[in-house]
């Protein structure tokens, strides 16, 4: 379908609300461990446990 004469394009919001969306997808990822930009930022322990830290005894 043809575009109406005069009709703006919206394609910024799409690309403001993808912007938003990955911005706050990465600060979920960062805050629970998966990645680590940001030093002492998050939650206390890793999303990932690193199997070397685990004891059998």
């Amino acid at each position: 379908m043809p575009r109406l004469i005069g009709k703006q394009s919206n394609s910024g919001q799409y690309v403001g609300a993808l912007l938003i969306v990955a911005i706050a997808t990465a600060g979920c990822v960062e805050y629970f461990g998966v990645i680590d930009f940001v030093p002492n930022f998050g939650k206390s322990g890793a999303y990932i446990s690193n199997a070397q830290n685990v004891s059998h005894r």
